[in-house]
């Protein structure tokens, strides 16, 4: 089976924009509650990013220790 090719973070970025920018335009909602959901959910990307943030880190440092012991 061949390798899945992997979509470039540029065009995953500008179909997602171009996705949502439909989905605003066509939703019928007021600008004012497109922003209070917009709002909500970048708090939540916010928590998740800092979540990611601090895994991504205590990985990298028990890495960094591993290495340390073992002498490299």
């Amino acid at each position: 089976m061949g390798e899945k090719i992997r979509i470039p973070l540029s065009v995953l970025r500008k179909s997602f924009i171009y996705k949502l920018n439909e989905l605003i335009n066509e939703s019928g909602l007021e600008p004012y509650m497109i922003e209070s959901i917009l709002k909500d959910a970048y708090e939540r990307m916010a928590v998740e990013t800092e979540r990611q943030y601090q895994r991504e880190l205590a990985a990298y440092n028990k890495s960094l220790q591993d290495n340390e012991d073992k002498g490299e």
